[in-house]
């Protein structure tokens, strides 16, 4: 669970670094796990290149959402892209979906898409592209330096660089973060920066000039609410419950729960399946 501190300096400590056959086990591993989780939650993509915008999905084919200057833009599943004139709130930081406090009724969800401004095809095409380069970061070529790990505001994370083509190149860099109370193995994807680039429909490595740089996170349903908290909240509140059932000695004698996003998934999970 993260804490803040207000007048305190930030101090960030550095770990010791994975040897090369543990780096890619675990890059892997949890690149996968990453994917698999976060298509179970409502996802959240914060974007500050190739352009600045804000990506929403809901799980099994659910309603999509692309904020940006121009407005948001809203889709069902099935139904194409429309537009309503309701801009991104500006200076989102790249780690916003992950740190920062924020509720949104779980209902407007039902509404994305449902009314609004149809769109021209060059639109709808580089909407589309934003979401590939989103799903391609978490399928990028695993040649990998080992990681640096550290600790800084509650978080521990691990940092991976890949290694460039050439000596002129951009390497791909990804980081993985959790609460350092979070015991388990697995650990989310949240940052992504690399050159990748459009050719044609798929993705491809690019150059120097096609850098994206990608912040991720995801929103959970608060149970019997009709409300969804962001990561960051969600994790405070499971952190509570913990506190909470420690101190009543229900926890005494067992394992120790699971990690705020397992626990996700499985609320995810059930959430689903009541509804099919």
């Amino acid at each position: 669970m993260r804490k803040t501190f207000i007048g305190v300096a930030a101090i960030s400590i550095l770990l010791p670094v994975m040897v090369p056959a543990q780096n890619a086990k675990f890059a892997a591993d949890n690149l996968k796990y990453s994917r698999d989780f976060y298509s179970t939650v409502h996802f959240v993509a914060i974007a500050e290149s190739p352009e600045a915008f804000k990506y929403d999905r809901y799980p099994s084919g659910g309603p999509e959402r692309v904020q940006c200057d121009a407005g948001t833009y809203l889709r069902q599943r099935g139904k194409p892209w429309v537009h309503v004139d309701q801009k991104m709130r500006s200076g989102l930081p790249i780690n916003y979906a992950e740190h920062d406090r924020y509720v949104m009724t779980f209902a407007l969800k039902d509404d994305w898409g449902q009314s609004g401004d149809p769109i021209d095809d060059q639109t709808s095409r580089k909407l589309d592209n934003w979401i590939k380069l989103v799903d391609a970061a978490f399928n990028v070529s695993l040649d990998l330096k080992p990681a640096e790990k550290s600790e800084h505001e509650g978080r521990v994370q691990w940092i991976f660089e890949g290694l460039p083509k050439d000596a002129n190149g951009v390497p791909n860099r990804l980081t993985f973060r959790k609460p350092i109370s979070d015991s388990t193995e697995h650990v989310l994807l949240h940052e992504f920066s690399g050159p990748l680039r459009l050719e044609g429909d798929k993705v491809v490595p690019g150059t120097a000039t096609d850098v994206v740089r990608l912040g991720f996170g995801y929103m959970m349903r608060v149970p019997e609410q009709e409300y969804e908290v962001s990561e960051a909240a969600w994790e405070e509140m499971q952190g509570a419950r913990e506190n909470k059932d420690a101190s009543s000695g229900r926890q005494s004698g067992k394992s120790l729960p699971a990690a705020p996003h397992r626990r996700a998934a499985g609320h995810a999970a059930k959430q689903s399946s009541s509804k099919e």
